[in-house]
Protein backbone atom coordinates (compact mmCIF):
# COMPACT_ATOMS: atom_id res chain seq x y z
CA UNK A 1 0.00 0.00 0.00
CA UNK A 2 2.51 2.57 0.57
CA UNK A 3 4.72 1.20 -2.64
CA UNK A 4 1.20 2.56 -4.48
CA UNK A 5 0.98 5.44 -2.49
CA UNK A 6 4.81 6.33 -3.42
CA UNK A 7 4.29 5.55 -7.22
CA UNK A 8 1.09 7.90 -7.44
CA UNK A 9 2.52 10.82 -5.23
CA UNK A 10 5.59 10.53 -7.64
CA UNK A 11 4.14 10.46 -11.12
CA UNK A 12 4.08 12.65 -13.64
CA UNK A 13 0.00 14.30 -13.45
CA UNK A 14 -0.52 14.11 -16.75
CA UNK A 15 -0.77 10.07 -16.72
CA UNK A 16 -3.99 10.58 -14.36
CA UNK A 17 -5.19 13.02 -17.01
CA UNK A 18 -4.97 10.04 -19.76
CA UNK A 19 -6.63 7.39 -18.04
CA UNK A 20 -9.46 10.23 -16.57
CA UNK A 21 -10.24 11.21 -20.34
CA UNK A 22 -10.38 7.74 -21.52
CA UNK A 23 -12.65 6.28 -18.49
CA UNK A 24 -14.83 9.23 -19.48
CA UNK A 25 -14.97 7.96 -22.76
CA UNK A 26 -15.83 4.65 -22.40
CA UNK A 27 -19.04 5.86 -20.47
CA UNK A 28 -19.70 8.10 -23.00
CA UNK A 29 -19.37 5.51 -25.61
CA UNK A 30 -21.51 2.71 -23.90
CA UNK A 31 -24.30 5.52 -22.80
CA UNK A 32 -24.03 6.26 -26.82
CA UNK A 33 -24.66 3.08 -28.21
CA UNK A 34 -27.86 2.95 -26.00
CA UNK A 35 -29.39 6.12 -27.45
CA UNK A 36 -30.67 7.19 -30.72
CA UNK A 37 -28.27 8.05 -33.57
CA UNK A 38 -30.35 9.91 -35.60
CA UNK A 39 -33.94 11.79 -35.79
CA UNK A 40 -35.54 12.05 -38.93
CA UNK A 41 -39.28 13.72 -39.85
CA UNK A 42 -41.51 11.94 -42.28
CA UNK A 43 -42.80 14.17 -44.94
CA UNK A 44 -46.31 15.52 -45.16
CA UNK A 45 -46.56 14.33 -41.17
CA UNK A 46 -45.58 15.26 -38.00
CA UNK A 47 -43.96 12.05 -37.22
CA UNK A 48 -40.23 11.79 -35.69
CA UNK A 49 -38.69 8.54 -35.70
CA UNK A 50 -35.64 7.95 -33.83
CA UNK A 51 -32.99 5.49 -35.18
CA UNK A 52 -30.87 3.46 -32.80
CA UNK A 53 -28.28 0.94 -33.68
CA UNK A 54 -30.73 -2.11 -33.62
CA UNK A 55 -34.39 -0.62 -33.48
CA UNK A 56 -36.20 2.64 -34.71
CA UNK A 57 -38.77 4.47 -32.52
CA UNK A 58 -41.86 6.77 -33.96
CA UNK A 59 -42.97 9.65 -32.19
CA UNK A 60 -45.83 12.30 -32.66
CA UNK A 61 -47.64 9.69 -35.03
CA UNK A 62 -51.29 8.55 -34.35
CA UNK A 63 -49.56 6.00 -32.19
CA UNK A 64 -45.79 5.94 -30.82
CA UNK A 65 -44.35 2.16 -31.84
CA UNK A 66 -40.79 0.68 -31.24
CA UNK A 67 -39.93 -1.43 -33.90
CA UNK A 68 -36.85 -3.69 -34.82
CA UNK A 69 -35.16 -3.47 -37.79
CA UNK A 70 -35.77 -7.19 -39.16
CA UNK A 71 -39.15 -6.58 -38.39
CA UNK A 72 -39.59 -3.66 -40.89
CA UNK A 73 -39.99 -4.31 -44.85
CA UNK A 74 -38.37 -0.35 -45.92
CA UNK A 75 -35.27 -0.15 -47.73
CA UNK A 76 -33.96 2.05 -45.11
CA UNK A 77 -34.47 -0.42 -42.39
CA UNK A 78 -32.45 -2.86 -44.20
CA UNK A 79 -29.51 -0.31 -44.13
CA UNK A 80 -29.55 1.00 -40.82
CA UNK A 81 -29.61 -2.68 -39.29
CA UNK A 82 -26.24 -3.38 -41.29
CA UNK A 83 -24.71 -0.13 -39.91
CA UNK A 84 -26.15 -0.46 -36.62
CA UNK A 85 -24.56 -3.90 -36.64
CA UNK A 86 -21.39 -2.97 -37.89
CA UNK A 87 -21.59 0.27 -35.15
CA UNK A 88 -21.93 -2.01 -32.77
CA UNK A 89 -18.69 -4.09 -32.76
CA UNK A 90 -16.39 -0.88 -33.74
CA UNK A 91 -17.89 0.55 -30.25
CA UNK A 92 -17.21 -2.56 -28.29
CA UNK A 93 -14.14 -3.20 -29.68
CA UNK A 94 -13.23 0.55 -28.58
CA UNK A 95 -14.41 -0.43 -25.15
CA UNK A 96 -11.97 -2.92 -25.05
CA UNK A 97 -9.24 -1.41 -26.17
CA UNK A 98 -10.04 1.45 -23.85
CA UNK A 99 -10.08 -0.98 -20.83
CA UNK A 100 -6.57 -2.25 -21.79
CA UNK A 101 -5.40 1.37 -22.61
CA UNK A 102 -6.18 2.28 -19.29
CA UNK A 103 -4.28 -0.88 -17.26
CA UNK A 104 -1.07 0.06 -19.51
CA UNK A 105 -0.98 3.47 -18.13
CA UNK A 106 -1.40 2.38 -14.73
CA UNK A 107 2.10 0.22 -15.35
CA UNK A 108 3.05 3.11 -16.66
CA UNK A 109 2.63 5.02 -13.27
CA UNK A 110 3.09 2.28 -11.17
CA UNK A 111 6.80 1.79 -13.54
CA UNK A 112 5.83 -2.19 -13.21
CA UNK A 113 6.96 -3.16 -16.57
CA UNK A 114 7.89 -6.67 -17.90
CA UNK A 115 11.76 -7.26 -19.20
CA UNK A 116 10.50 -7.85 -22.88
CA UNK A 117 9.61 -6.03 -25.84
CA UNK A 118 6.48 -4.93 -24.67
CA UNK A 119 8.20 -3.61 -21.45
CA UNK A 120 10.43 -1.92 -22.99
CA UNK A 121 8.13 0.08 -25.35
CA UNK A 122 5.34 0.20 -23.28
CA UNK A 123 4.71 4.05 -24.10
CA UNK A 124 4.61 3.19 -27.46
CA UNK A 125 2.29 0.20 -26.86
CA UNK A 126 -0.36 2.47 -25.13
CA UNK A 127 0.15 5.03 -27.36
CA UNK A 128 -1.20 2.15 -30.25
CA UNK A 129 -3.48 0.71 -27.76
CA UNK A 130 -5.14 4.71 -27.30
CA UNK A 131 -5.03 5.34 -31.05
CA UNK A 132 -6.55 2.29 -31.76
CA UNK A 133 -9.76 3.22 -29.45
CA UNK A 134 -10.20 6.56 -30.87
CA UNK A 135 -10.12 4.84 -34.56
CA UNK A 136 -12.63 2.73 -33.50
CA UNK A 137 -15.08 5.25 -32.06
CA UNK A 138 -14.40 7.00 -35.38
CA UNK A 139 -15.38 4.21 -37.68
CA UNK A 140 -18.69 3.50 -35.20
CA UNK A 141 -19.34 7.25 -35.60
CA UNK A 142 -19.15 7.06 -39.89
CA UNK A 143 -20.68 3.91 -40.17
CA UNK A 144 -23.63 4.43 -39.04
CA UNK A 145 -24.02 7.63 -39.93
CA UNK A 146 -22.95 6.77 -44.16
CA UNK A 147 -25.07 3.86 -44.11
CA UNK A 148 -28.62 4.84 -41.94
CA UNK A 149 -28.61 8.76 -42.88
CA UNK A 150 -27.98 8.36 -46.44
CA UNK A 151 -30.26 5.66 -46.94
CA UNK A 152 -33.26 8.63 -45.62
CA UNK A 153 -34.35 9.74 -48.56
CA UNK A 154 -37.95 9.54 -48.33
CA UNK A 155 -37.95 11.51 -45.21
CA UNK A 156 -38.34 15.38 -45.11
CA UNK A 157 -35.44 16.08 -42.88
CA UNK A 158 -32.78 13.84 -40.45
CA UNK A 159 -30.30 15.90 -37.90
CA UNK A 160 -27.75 13.79 -35.32
CA UNK A 161 -28.65 12.64 -32.17
CA UNK A 162 -27.88 11.98 -28.51
CA UNK A 163 -25.39 8.80 -29.54
CA UNK A 164 -24.10 10.75 -32.27
CA UNK A 165 -23.04 13.67 -30.21
CA UNK A 166 -21.65 11.33 -27.39
CA UNK A 167 -19.93 9.24 -29.27
CA UNK A 168 -18.03 12.35 -31.32
CA UNK A 169 -16.94 12.93 -27.32
CA UNK A 170 -16.12 10.07 -26.63
CA UNK A 171 -13.56 10.05 -29.44
CA UNK A 172 -12.22 13.41 -28.71
CA UNK A 173 -11.44 12.21 -25.43
CA UNK A 174 -9.68 8.99 -26.77
CA UNK A 175 -7.70 11.54 -28.81
CA UNK A 176 -7.05 13.66 -25.89
CA UNK A 177 -5.87 10.74 -24.06
CA UNK A 178 -3.29 9.64 -26.78
CA UNK A 179 -1.76 13.28 -27.15
CA UNK A 180 -1.41 12.29 -22.78
CA UNK A 181 0.19 9.07 -23.63
CA UNK A 182 2.97 10.75 -26.43
CA UNK A 183 3.95 13.87 -24.23
CA UNK A 184 4.36 12.06 -21.14
CA UNK A 185 8.27 10.36 -20.28
CA UNK A 186 8.61 7.26 -18.97
CA UNK A 187 8.07 7.09 -14.84
CA UNK A 188 11.55 5.77 -13.68
CA UNK A 189 11.63 6.58 -10.09
CA UNK A 190 14.92 6.57 -8.05
CA UNK A 191 16.49 2.88 -7.90
CA UNK A 192 19.35 1.98 -5.13
CA UNK A 193 22.81 2.92 -6.63
CA UNK A 194 25.60 3.33 -5.45
CA UNK A 195 27.15 6.18 -7.83
CA UNK A 196 25.08 8.95 -9.49
CA UNK A 197 20.98 8.60 -9.27
CA UNK A 198 18.50 6.55 -10.66
CA UNK A 199 19.18 4.47 -13.73
CA UNK A 200 19.21 7.04 -16.84
CA UNK A 201 17.20 4.61 -19.80
CA UNK A 202 13.98 2.95 -19.73
CA UNK A 203 15.17 -0.24 -20.89
CA UNK A 204 15.27 -2.89 -17.80
CA UNK A 205 17.88 -4.21 -19.38
CA UNK A 206 19.86 -1.20 -19.23
CA UNK A 207 18.77 -0.49 -16.28
CA UNK A 208 20.85 -3.43 -14.50
CA UNK A 209 23.86 -2.88 -16.13
CA UNK A 210 23.69 0.40 -14.79
CA UNK A 211 23.02 -0.80 -11.19
CA UNK A 212 26.09 -3.17 -11.86
CA UNK A 213 28.36 -0.54 -13.23
CA UNK A 214 27.01 1.82 -10.33
CA UNK A 215 28.29 -0.21 -7.54
CA UNK A 216 31.76 -1.31 -9.01
CA UNK A 217 34.32 0.64 -7.80
CA UNK A 218 36.40 3.66 -10.09
CA UNK A 219 39.10 2.59 -12.08
CA UNK A 220 42.21 3.27 -9.95
CA UNK A 221 40.79 2.80 -6.27
CA UNK A 222 42.70 0.07 -4.50
CA UNK A 223 40.28 -1.66 -2.38
CA UNK A 224 41.21 -3.02 1.40
CA UNK A 225 42.77 -5.94 0.52
CA UNK A 226 45.06 -4.47 -1.68
CA UNK A 227 46.01 -1.70 0.76
CA UNK A 228 46.70 -4.22 3.23
CA UNK A 229 49.44 -5.69 0.95
CA UNK A 230 50.84 -2.44 -0.10
CA UNK A 231 51.46 -1.71 4.14
CA UNK A 232 53.05 -5.50 4.24
CA UNK A 233 55.88 -5.01 1.25
CA UNK A 234 56.52 -1.35 2.98
CA UNK A 235 57.41 -3.13 5.72
CA UNK A 236 59.13 -5.74 4.26
CA UNK A 237 61.43 -2.91 2.43
CA UNK A 238 61.90 -0.83 5.55
CA UNK A 239 63.33 -4.17 7.71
Amino acid sequence: MQQLRRAFRGANAVHYLAILAMAVGGILSAIGMGSAWLVAEEKGTSCEFYFYSRSFESSGCSSSVMEQYYKCDEEYCGNCKRAGEASLCFSVFGLIMAMITILLTTKRVLNDRPKDFAGRHLKWVTVFCALSVGSFWFLSWMVFLGGCEGSLGDFQSSSPHTGFVLTFLAMCTAVFSLVCCVITPENTPPGPSIQGGAPQSDDPQVQDSELNDAGALPEGEPDGEEDEDMSARETEVIL
